[in-house]
């Protein structure tokens, strides 16, 4: 039987830790929750197979991030998985024309919300630092999801130039 109101004392079970709600732990862990269901969403809306399965490589890594802070020890980002997102950008980054201005978050539904996955990616990484100063944590880590909104934001350009939209630039 499902036992219901274990959490309502503000505490919760990272890993094998009880833990307040309230710690960084969680936020950063809520963060990285937040950003895998956008995912799915965008995921949802992108009638590509290859971007698919490249978002679906994310939402794994994204879990692999979250057990490694929940204190898995079985799950590690390395420099090649770093090296590899920062390859995947350069190339889509090049097929693209040049963007030298901000832009308005506005379009094609799969646009704004991998561009609302980028933001959340970033919220991520600043719970992910206020993590840091207060628990152990591999750089690469952090390296990766600062990364990760970088290719997010690429990706979003991509869909938006092969949707053949516009953007609407901020002057």
């Amino acid at each position: 039987m499902k036992k219901f109101g274990s959490g309502d004392k503000g505490e919760t079970i990272v890993g094998k830790e009880k833990v307040k709600k309230s710690e960084c732990l969680v936020d950063a862990l809520g963060d990285l929750d937040e950003l895998n269901c956008v995912l799915g969403i965008c995921r949802s809306l992108i009638k590509d197979n290859d971007l698919d399965e490249i978002i679906k490589n994310i939402q794994t890594k994204i879990f692999e991030v979250s057990s490694i802070i929940a204190g898995f020890e079985k799950y590690k980002i390395s420099e090649e998985d770093i090296k590899n997102i920062e390859k995947k950008i350069e190339s889509i980054e090049n097929s693209l024309k040049p963007l030298n201005n901000f832009i308005y978050i506005s379009g094609s539904l799969e646009f704004t919300f991998l561009q609302y996955a980028r933001a959340i990616c970033r919220r991520a990484e600043r719970s992910l630092w206020k993590l840091k100063e207060k628990r152990n944590l591999d750089d690469n880590v952090l390296i990766y999801i600062n990364r990760l909104s970088d290719f997010l934001f690429s990706i979003s350009r991509l869909i938006k130039e092969r949707k053949n939209e516009n953007y609407e630039v901020w002057k």
